[in-house]
């Protein structure tokens, strides 16, 4: 899933922020007990060496990405683990969870995600609505629409651990369409890390109120969709003063990697002009790359 948040390889556009740092801590362990879980989201407040000496608070992340969920709602250690995340400015993205076809049903929405402290992405169809599995709102807990927003999640192409580049898991030698919200929210954690390059002090508040404000359909939030596919381009907007802004020579070559960029399709793979484990590049866009719009180099 992260190399959807920050992958980059010259002839696989995976990644939404290619060049963003990413730490990771195992939190699920062999059991994936919930306490392994919070013993995670405390180890991300101040990462520590190995053998938990010398705690960094400064080394804490600006956005932690989770694919994970399901626990048991009302359970008060989890909830002031997420707070705990929220006083150390750190942005918690959860995915919605999935829930197997025929489809997710009406407040289906998973723990931690069904909580207000958290930005919660669930999964959408190439069309931009949302796939059957996604679950979705009403949360009891939320003030507002769970979730807020959905990304691409079914077939998402993406690096594996063998060194490939593919839509689907292989497990036990059978392939398994690499879909659910698992894949969905890292693309949102990616959009949120761009955002936060052009716009350095933002808060919280205000990179969720640019995330909804800018998704395909704000006006019509609804607890499928909220408020629609994550628009990177129109989140990042303007760019601030004190930006973080990309080295020219880099900028230079990451939109030669969109100009080679061939967008990965099954049908392709398929008939064999694009292998699961070739070298097509997965286009940012579902409709491929659009030669006459493509990024801009504004941070």
């Amino acid at each position: 899933t992260i190399g959807n948040a920050v992958g980059y390889h010259p002839n696989h556009l995976i990644g939404v922020a290619p060049d963003a740092e990413f730490v990771a801590v195992r939190g699920l362990g062999q059991t994936g007990t919930l306490f392994s879980m919070m013993s995670a989201m405390e180890w991300m407040l101040a990462p520590t060496d190995l053998d938990g000496s010398s705690p960094r608070p400064d080394l804490a992340p600006d956005i932690v990405t989770n694919s994970w969920g399901g626990a048991a709602q009302n359970i008060p250690f989890l909830w002031y683990q997420l707070r705990n995340w929220r006083r150390a400015g750190i942005l918690p993205v959860f995915a919605s969870g999935n829930t197997g076809r025929p489809g997710a049903g009406v407040g289906s929405v998973v723990a931690p995600g069904l909580y207000p402290e958290t930005i919660t992405v669930g999964a959408s169809e190439p069309d931009g609505s949302r796939a059957a599995f996604s679950n979705r709102g009403p949360s009891s807990y939320a003030r507002d629409v769970k979730p807020e927003v959905v990304a691409p999640g079914t077939n998402v192409y993406s690096a594996w651990t063998n060194g490939t580049f593919r839509d689907t898991f292989v497990i036990d030698g059978e392939a398994y369409p690499a879909s659910g919200t698992s894949m969905a929210t890292p693309h949102v954690a990616g959009a949120i890390a761009l955002y936060l390059q052009a716009h350095p002090t933002a808060t919280y508040d205000e990179v969720l109120q640019a995330l909804t404000s800018t998704a395909t359909d704000p006006a019509g939030r609804n607890e499928d969709t909220g408020y629609g596919r994550v628009q990177v381009d129109r989140l990042v907007g303007s760019v601030a003063d004190d930006a973080r802004r990309t080295d020219p020579e880099r900028v230079a070559e990451l939109l030669a990697a969109w100009d080679r960029a061939e967008v990965f399709r099954r049908d392709a793979a398929a008939s064999g002009s694009a292998a699961s484990e070739g070298t097509a590049a997965a286009s940012p866009s579902p409709a491929g790359p659009d030669r006459s719009s493509r990024p801009q180099p504004t941070a």
